[in-house]
């Protein structure tokens, strides 16, 4: 499949609204709908269930369970369980699709296909049939719910689409058979074992299916059976092995960490205010997560595994290096297939995507292609691990290797790419990624070492010169550094890794001058920025932006805030704290952002100075959800932390509230010291 136009990394290349599919991971704490697989909510009647079973083939499933309501979820409707008995793991969203499904409580309907509830009259049938799928493979009960979905009278996809849509003619045994190739070394007398147990399985499968669904007299099942010979549901098998695409949709990473959510969590957490410093402004310390923050973690572990089958993505080639990834995601209520760019892509250029793993090793990777596909991959990334014609690599494949790397966090492995890629060519695109990739593994100093040298080899490259011009704006005269750490200190706040100033460092006099001069700013700048951040965009104004304020800054880092951080951080010099970046930061609670998803920092070490009266607003502070902490500073007061912190702003209730959030690099240490250096 080729593009049929230019398309920009995070775009879409096609949206497909019309998903044929099945849920794989069923009885989980939230499930999809069995019929439409829109998202509900399920509860104690799920019972806990294992597909582990799998002796061969490719797919795998693991369930659980768990007895937890999700009430945080209060837009999405309950499960409702099988008319046929709860011992029926299905669930759905709703009667409509509960009676589309089962034929109106009938006998027939296409999950009555596959149903294992206890009032079901030919259970023993259904539950014979899924028993021995648990004990060969899971692949076999799959395959016959796909089967039965096709004789859906709304399924726009049937049996003979499946057939027909594949160009390849193979039994499902030659192609799990091929699953003992992971191994380095194959008897052939062992491979003809196992392939031979494998066609007795199928064999047996098949027989048992076609047992159970005899029983039932419908037109559309009777017509269905006349076609499925062995050889077809073989076919059928081996189609879901290799066509099939397994797609995880994780509901917590599509949706966000709704505003909703972070105030449930904020509601959960022991508050730090200047009024009561180390104390818990609560009844007493919780020691143990409430109802609210463990759902809260149920949901962000919470992902479902689809297998999906779309006609128009068997186009699509391998590439251990794709440029495009397979999503499953909510639109407006509606689950929708989507093939994103991972990179931007030029017209008539070849889509692809991983058919393994991307994480996994070189050697994994091909024997698994190998066993599965009878693919010898010989990509990119294949070429740069296992060193084969590497150096024969283009430029344009090579950079796109690197910022593969860049985006997984494989910082090393990035930075050795772009360095190899350096002996071939140099650019400033190059450069600027070369330092993102040193930053990656905390090398700040060197991070910007590396662009600053970039910038002076191509001065009109605006990144580089928009970043040079940031770190000008913030370096500090030593010579005029006056340390002033008597008027505060930083005291533990009991989590490693936070602290907080012990009174204000800023006087009430100064911070209202800021805001004054930050709103002007934006007056002049046509409104306040959310344009900067792309991972967490805030309403913000660089502070290097403003020319009335950086000296102030400068002049509060080089003599409060540097000099206090350096008591407080054991072998850390004053000279060697510095700012990456530092912006004012306007929460509002009924024109603007109100709040910020969890999220982590670019630097060493973070740091949230309060610039308006806790009287002016209700709610907001910095929210630490591993430590269920919730910290509002007062006007003047300060808080650091680790960066590396999952952190939230929480929702603001009324008024404005300002803040300067900056982030810090330690210059002389890397980032494994700067992390264990309190």
């Amino acid at each position: 499949m080729l593009a049929g136009k230019q398309v920009d990394k995070g775009d879409s290349v096609l949206v497909e609204s019309d998903i044929f599919g099945v849920q794989v991971k069923e009885g989980a704490v939230n499930v999809l709908c069995a019929h439409c697989l829109r998202e509900c909510r399920s509860f104690a009647e799920t019972s806990n269930c294992t597909l582990d079973g799998t002796k061969y083939g490719a797919v795998a499933s693991d369930c659980d369970a768990s007895d937890t309501e999700n009430s945080l979820y209060k837009n999405t409707p309950r499960a409702k369980p099988c008319p046929f008995g709860s011992s029926c793991l299905s669930k759905f969203c709703s009667d409509a699709c509960i009676q589309n499904s089962t034929g109106h409580h009938s006998l027939f309907g296409w999950h009555a296909l596959r149903c294992l509830g206890d009032s079901f009259a030919l259970r023993s049938a259904s539950t014979e049939f899924h028993r021995f799928c648990l004990n060969t493979s899971e692949t076999f009960w799959l395959t016959a719910t796909m089967i039965a979905k096709t004789m859906d009278p709304a399924s726009t996809t049937t049996m003979h689409t499946l057939i027909n849509a594949v160009d390849f003619s193979l039994s499902w045994s030659a192609v799990a058979a091929r699953s003992i190739l992971d191994s380095k070394v194959v008897r052939y007398e062992d491979f003809l074992f196992v392939q031979n147990q494998i066609d007795d399985n199928l064999c047996q499968a098949w027989q048992l299916l076609v047992a159970f669904w005899s029983h039932f007299t419908d037109e559309i099942v009777q017509r269905t059976l006349r076609d499925l010979t062995l050889e077809v549901f073989s076919h059928l098998a081996a189609i879901i092995e290799l066509h099939f695409k397994p797609v995880s949709l994780d509901s917590f990473s599509a949706e966000g960490l709704t505003e909703e959510r972070v105030a449930k969590l904020a509601q959960s957490s022991r508050l730090l205010s200047s009024s009561a410093k180390h104390a818990i402004v609560r009844d007493k310390q919780i020691k143990k997560r409430s109802d609210s923050s463990r759902e809260l973690i149920l949901c962000r572990d919470r992902s479902y595994r689809l297998l999906i089958f779309s006609p128009r993505l068997l186009g699509l080639t391998h590439s251990c290096s794709p440029n495009t990834q397979v999503e499953v995601v909510y639109d407006s209520g509606v689950l929708k297939t989507k093939l994103l760019a991972l990179q931007n892509i030029s017209e008539h250029e070849q889509l692809t995507i991983s058919f393994v793993g991307m994480s996994s090793l070189a050697d994994t990777r091909r024997h698994r292609l190998v066993s599965q596909f009878g693919i010898w991959c010989a990509c990119a990334r294949c070429s740069w691990e296992k060193k084969e014609y590497h150096h024969d690599l283009e430029e344009r494949a090579l950079y796109r290797l690197g910022l593969q790397y860049l985006e997984e966090e494989q910082f090393q492995e990035s930075e050795a790419v772009f360095n190899f890629a350096l002996t071939k060519w140099i650019g400033p695109e190059l450069l600027h990624s070369l330092g993102q990739a040193v930053l990656g593994q905390g090398k700040w100093r060197s991070a910007h070492e590396i662009w600053h040298a970039a910038h002076a080899m191509f001065p009109g490259h605006e990144s580089l010169a928009e970043q040079v011009r940031k770190d000008r704006a913030y370096s500090i005269s030593l010579a005029s550094v006056q340390a002033n750490v008597e008027v505060s200190n930083l005291q533990p706040t009991g989590v490693h890794g936070i602290m907080l100033s012990s009174l204000p460092i800023l006087s009430p006099v100064s911070c209202t001058h800021w805001v004054q001069i930050a709103e002007s700013a934006a007056k002049r700048a046509n409104g306040w920025s959310r344009r900067r951040h792309r991972a967490v965009p805030t309403t913000d104004l660089p502070i290097h932006d403003i020319p009335e304020l950086i000296g102030a800054w400068n002049e509060l880092m080089a003599n409060t805030i540097c000099p206090l951080l350096s008591n407080a951080i054991p072998g850390v010099a004053v000279h060697d704290i510095k700012v990456h970046d530092a912006f004012i930061v306007k929460y509002d609670a009924t024109h603007g952002q109100r709040f910020l998803p969890l999220h982590t920092d670019e630097g060493d070490w973070s740091l949230t100075l309060a610039l308006n009266d806790e009287s002016e607003y209700d709610g907001g502070g910095t929210l630490f959800d591993e430590h269920q902490l919730l910290i509002r500073p007062n006007i003047g007061e300060l808080v650091a932390f680790r960066s590396s912190l999952l952190h939230a702003g929480a929702p603001l209730l009324t008024g404005t509230r300002y803040i300067i959030a900056a982030f810090l690099y330690i210059a002389q240490l890397d980032l494994k010291d700067a992390r264990q250096s309190v």
